[in-house]
Protein backbone atom coordinates (compact mmCIF):
# COMPACT_ATOMS: atom_id res chain seq x y z
CA UNK A 1 0.00 0.00 0.00
CA UNK A 2 2.76 2.44 0.88
CA UNK A 3 5.98 3.58 -0.73
CA UNK A 4 7.73 3.66 2.70
CA UNK A 5 9.68 0.85 4.30
CA UNK A 6 7.83 -0.99 7.10
CA UNK A 7 10.14 0.45 9.78
CA UNK A 8 9.54 4.02 8.53
CA UNK A 9 5.79 3.44 8.57
CA UNK A 10 5.98 2.02 12.08
CA UNK A 11 8.00 5.01 13.26
CA UNK A 12 5.54 7.43 11.67
CA UNK A 13 2.56 5.85 13.40
CA UNK A 14 4.43 5.70 16.72
CA UNK A 15 5.65 9.33 16.58
CA UNK A 16 2.19 10.57 15.62
CA UNK A 17 0.59 8.77 18.56
CA UNK A 18 3.25 9.81 21.09
CA UNK A 19 4.08 13.36 19.98
CA UNK A 20 1.11 14.47 17.87
CA UNK A 21 3.25 14.87 14.76
CA UNK A 22 5.81 13.01 12.66
CA UNK A 23 8.40 13.83 10.03
CA UNK A 24 8.40 11.51 7.01
CA UNK A 25 11.49 11.85 4.82
CA UNK A 26 11.98 11.31 1.10
CA UNK A 27 8.40 10.54 0.12
CA UNK A 28 8.34 12.32 -3.25
CA UNK A 29 10.72 12.62 -6.18
CA UNK A 30 11.53 16.03 -7.63
CA UNK A 31 9.49 15.38 -10.76
CA UNK A 32 6.48 14.43 -8.64
CA UNK A 33 6.74 17.68 -6.71
CA UNK A 34 7.09 19.61 -9.96
CA UNK A 35 3.96 17.97 -11.38
CA UNK A 36 1.78 19.18 -8.48
CA UNK A 37 3.55 22.52 -8.14
CA UNK A 38 2.90 23.43 -11.78
CA UNK A 39 -0.85 22.97 -11.22
CA UNK A 40 -0.76 25.05 -8.05
CA UNK A 41 1.28 27.76 -9.78
CA UNK A 42 -1.44 28.08 -12.42
CA UNK A 43 -4.04 28.57 -9.70
CA UNK A 44 -1.96 31.16 -7.89
CA UNK A 45 -1.42 33.02 -11.17
CA UNK A 46 -5.20 33.57 -11.08
CA UNK A 47 -5.22 34.56 -7.42
CA UNK A 48 -6.62 38.05 -8.07
CA UNK A 49 -9.61 36.63 -9.90
CA UNK A 50 -10.17 33.80 -7.40
CA UNK A 51 -10.06 36.19 -4.44
CA UNK A 52 -13.04 38.08 -5.91
CA UNK A 53 -14.97 35.04 -7.13
CA UNK A 54 -17.82 34.42 -4.70
CA UNK A 55 -19.18 30.91 -4.77
CA UNK A 56 -22.59 29.67 -3.70
CA UNK A 57 -23.48 31.29 -0.40
CA UNK A 58 -21.05 34.15 -1.03
CA UNK A 59 -17.95 32.28 0.10
CA UNK A 60 -14.55 33.18 -1.36
CA UNK A 61 -12.01 30.37 -1.67
CA UNK A 62 -8.85 32.53 -1.96
CA UNK A 63 -7.56 35.37 0.19
CA UNK A 64 -4.44 36.98 1.57
CA UNK A 65 -3.54 35.79 5.07
CA UNK A 66 -1.54 38.98 5.70
CA UNK A 67 -1.86 40.65 9.07
CA UNK A 68 -3.82 43.91 9.05
CA UNK A 69 -0.74 46.08 9.55
CA UNK A 70 1.36 44.60 6.72
CA UNK A 71 2.29 47.01 3.96
CA UNK A 72 5.12 46.42 1.52
CA UNK A 73 6.56 49.49 -0.15
CA UNK A 74 4.04 51.96 -1.55
CA UNK A 75 2.04 49.33 -3.44
CA UNK A 76 0.06 46.79 -1.53
CA UNK A 77 0.60 43.21 -2.72
CA UNK A 78 -0.42 39.81 -1.43
CA UNK A 79 1.86 38.82 1.43
CA UNK A 80 0.67 35.28 2.09
CA UNK A 81 -1.92 34.13 -0.47
CA UNK A 82 -3.97 31.08 0.44
CA UNK A 83 -6.30 29.02 -1.78
CA UNK A 84 -8.88 26.67 -0.25
CA UNK A 85 -9.73 23.38 -1.95
CA UNK A 86 -7.17 23.74 -4.77
CA UNK A 87 -7.77 20.10 -5.73
CA UNK A 88 -11.40 20.96 -6.54
CA UNK A 89 -10.39 24.03 -8.52
CA UNK A 90 -7.63 22.10 -10.32
CA UNK A 91 -8.82 18.45 -10.31
CA UNK A 92 -5.56 17.24 -11.83
CA UNK A 93 -4.06 17.62 -8.35
CA UNK A 94 -6.12 14.60 -7.22
CA UNK A 95 -4.43 12.51 -9.89
CA UNK A 96 -0.92 13.65 -9.03
CA UNK A 97 1.64 11.34 -7.44
CA UNK A 98 1.87 13.71 -4.46
CA UNK A 99 -1.83 13.28 -3.70
CA UNK A 100 -1.85 9.53 -4.31
CA UNK A 101 1.17 8.84 -2.13
CA UNK A 102 -0.20 11.03 0.65
CA UNK A 103 -3.56 9.26 0.46
CA UNK A 104 -1.81 5.88 0.71
CA UNK A 105 0.08 7.02 3.80
CA UNK A 106 -3.15 8.29 5.38
CA UNK A 107 -4.81 4.93 4.78
CA UNK A 108 -1.91 3.15 6.42
CA UNK A 109 -2.21 5.39 9.50
CA UNK A 110 -6.01 5.49 9.77
CA UNK A 111 -7.19 2.43 7.90
CA UNK A 112 -10.22 3.32 5.82
CA UNK A 113 -10.01 7.08 5.13
CA UNK A 114 -10.83 9.56 2.40
CA UNK A 115 -10.01 13.13 1.43
CA UNK A 116 -11.61 15.78 3.67
CA UNK A 117 -9.95 19.14 2.90
CA UNK A 118 -6.93 20.79 1.31
CA UNK A 119 -5.45 24.24 0.99
CA UNK A 120 -2.24 25.74 -0.35
CA UNK A 121 -0.24 28.64 1.07
CA UNK A 122 2.48 30.61 -0.69
CA UNK A 123 4.55 32.67 1.72
CA UNK A 124 6.05 35.23 -0.61
CA UNK A 125 9.71 36.37 -0.37
CA UNK A 126 10.49 38.56 2.63
CA UNK A 127 7.08 37.67 4.00
CA UNK A 128 5.73 39.71 6.91
CA UNK A 129 3.14 37.30 8.31
CA UNK A 130 3.61 34.33 10.61
CA UNK A 131 0.99 31.58 10.80
CA UNK A 132 -0.06 31.84 14.44
CA UNK A 133 -0.04 28.97 16.92
CA UNK A 134 -3.33 27.10 16.57
CA UNK A 135 -5.07 23.74 16.57
CA UNK A 136 -6.72 22.85 13.26
CA UNK A 137 -9.80 21.51 14.99
CA UNK A 138 -10.58 25.05 16.17
CA UNK A 139 -11.54 25.96 12.58
CA UNK A 140 -14.03 23.10 12.21
CA UNK A 141 -17.52 22.22 13.51
CA UNK A 142 -15.86 19.32 15.36
CA UNK A 143 -14.83 21.82 18.04
CA UNK A 144 -18.39 21.41 19.39
CA UNK A 145 -18.19 17.59 19.41
CA UNK A 146 -16.66 15.62 22.32
CA UNK A 147 -13.13 14.66 21.38
CA UNK A 148 -13.68 10.96 22.13
CA UNK A 149 -16.31 10.56 19.40
CA UNK A 150 -14.76 12.68 16.66
CA UNK A 151 -13.69 10.76 13.51
CA UNK A 152 -9.95 10.20 13.35
CA UNK A 153 -8.06 12.35 10.87
CA UNK A 154 -4.51 13.28 9.88
CA UNK A 155 -3.20 16.47 8.30
CA UNK A 156 -0.20 16.48 5.94
CA UNK A 157 2.04 19.50 5.26
CA UNK A 158 4.00 19.17 2.01
CA UNK A 159 6.60 21.80 1.04
CA UNK A 160 7.81 22.13 -2.56
CA UNK A 161 11.29 23.30 -1.59
CA UNK A 162 13.48 22.84 1.45
CA UNK A 163 11.61 24.15 4.51
CA UNK A 164 13.86 25.90 7.01
CA UNK A 165 13.72 28.11 10.08
CA UNK A 166 14.42 31.01 7.70
CA UNK A 167 11.50 30.45 5.33
CA UNK A 168 8.80 29.19 7.69
CA UNK A 169 9.06 25.47 8.40
CA UNK A 170 6.46 23.80 10.59
CA UNK A 171 6.83 23.90 14.37
CA UNK A 172 4.83 21.82 16.84
CA UNK A 173 4.12 21.67 20.56
CA UNK A 174 5.11 18.10 21.36
CA UNK A 175 2.33 16.13 23.06
CA UNK A 176 -0.25 18.92 22.86
CA UNK A 177 -2.64 16.63 20.96
CA UNK A 178 -3.27 14.81 24.24
CA UNK A 179 -4.65 17.98 25.77
CA UNK A 180 -7.99 19.73 25.26
CA UNK A 181 -9.07 22.19 22.60
CA UNK A 182 -7.44 25.34 23.95
CA UNK A 183 -9.07 28.74 23.84
CA UNK A 184 -8.38 30.68 20.63
CA UNK A 185 -8.73 34.38 19.93
CA UNK A 186 -9.52 36.07 16.62
CA UNK A 187 -6.71 37.47 14.46
CA UNK A 188 -7.77 40.07 11.90
CA UNK A 189 -6.40 39.70 8.40
CA UNK A 190 -5.92 42.47 5.90
CA UNK A 191 -8.65 41.21 3.59
CA UNK A 192 -11.23 41.04 6.37
CA UNK A 193 -11.01 37.30 6.90
CA UNK A 194 -10.49 36.11 10.45
CA UNK A 195 -7.70 33.86 11.65
CA UNK A 196 -7.30 32.21 15.04
CA UNK A 197 -4.48 32.19 17.59
CA UNK A 198 -4.28 29.82 20.56
CA UNK A 199 -4.19 31.58 23.91
CA UNK A 200 -3.23 28.61 26.08
CA UNK A 201 -1.36 25.36 25.70
CA UNK A 202 2.20 26.64 25.53
CA UNK A 203 3.59 24.54 28.35
CA UNK A 204 4.82 21.91 25.91
CA UNK A 205 8.18 21.37 24.26
CA UNK A 206 8.44 23.41 21.05
CA UNK A 207 9.93 21.45 18.14
CA UNK A 208 10.89 22.95 14.77
CA UNK A 209 10.79 20.55 11.81
CA UNK A 210 13.01 21.68 8.92
CA UNK A 211 12.56 19.45 5.87
CA UNK A 212 14.29 18.74 2.61
CA UNK A 213 12.12 18.92 -0.50
CA UNK A 214 10.33 15.60 -0.98
CA UNK A 215 9.64 15.14 2.74
CA UNK A 216 6.52 16.03 4.74
CA UNK A 217 5.10 16.39 8.21
CA UNK A 218 1.87 14.82 9.43
CA UNK A 219 0.00 15.90 12.55
CA UNK A 220 -3.10 15.37 14.64
CA UNK A 221 -5.85 18.05 14.39
CA UNK A 222 -5.38 18.78 18.13
CA UNK A 223 -1.62 19.37 17.85
CA UNK A 224 -0.61 23.00 18.33
CA UNK A 225 1.48 24.18 15.39
CA UNK A 226 2.97 27.30 13.85
CA UNK A 227 4.96 28.48 10.84
CA UNK A 228 7.06 31.63 10.97
CA UNK A 229 7.72 34.34 8.43
CA UNK A 230 9.52 33.64 5.19
CA UNK A 231 12.65 35.76 5.52
CA UNK A 232 14.25 34.30 2.40
CA UNK A 233 14.36 35.71 -1.14
CA UNK A 234 12.23 32.87 -2.54
CA UNK A 235 8.58 31.88 -2.21
CA UNK A 236 7.87 29.13 0.32
CA UNK A 237 5.08 27.03 -1.20
CA UNK A 238 3.21 24.32 0.69
CA UNK A 239 0.19 22.10 0.04
CA UNK A 240 -1.79 20.90 3.07
CA UNK A 241 -4.07 17.87 2.70
CA UNK A 242 -6.44 16.42 5.33
CA UNK A 243 -7.75 12.86 5.34
CA UNK A 244 -10.46 11.56 7.66
CA UNK A 245 -12.31 8.36 8.52
CA UNK A 246 -15.43 10.41 7.66
CA UNK A 247 -13.93 12.36 4.77
CA UNK A 248 -16.50 11.37 2.16
CA UNK A 249 -19.38 12.46 4.41
CA UNK A 250 -17.61 15.72 5.33
CA UNK A 251 -17.12 16.73 1.71
CA UNK A 252 -20.70 15.81 0.82
CA UNK A 253 -22.07 18.06 3.57
CA UNK A 254 -19.74 20.92 2.64
CA UNK A 255 -20.75 20.72 -1.01
CA UNK A 256 -24.44 20.74 -0.09
CA UNK A 257 -23.98 23.96 1.89
CA UNK A 258 -21.62 25.65 -0.57
CA UNK A 259 -18.65 25.40 1.79
CA UNK A 260 -16.40 24.01 -0.94
CA UNK A 261 -16.30 24.63 -4.70
CA UNK A 262 -17.84 22.10 -7.04
CA UNK A 263 -15.28 19.82 -8.63
CA UNK A 264 -15.08 19.68 -12.39
CA UNK A 265 -14.63 15.91 -12.45
CA UNK A 266 -15.63 12.99 -10.23
CA UNK A 267 -13.89 12.97 -6.86
CA UNK A 268 -10.82 10.75 -6.60
CA UNK A 269 -10.59 9.15 -3.15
Amino acid sequence: MSMLAPRALQNTVGDLAADGFAVVKDVFRRDELDEAKSLLDRLFSQFGMLSHDHGRGGRVFAWDMAATDVEIGQRRRADQPEILYPSALAPGLRESAVFRKTRDLAQHILGSSTYAFDHAIYKLPRNETATEWHQDVSFTPFRFVPKAIQPRRVHFWIPFQDATDNNGCMEFMKGSHKGPLFEHEAVERDGGEQGLRAIGGHGYERVACPLTAGSLTVHDPYTLHYAGRNRSDHTRAAWIIHFSRAGRAETLVKRCFGRMPASRNPEVV
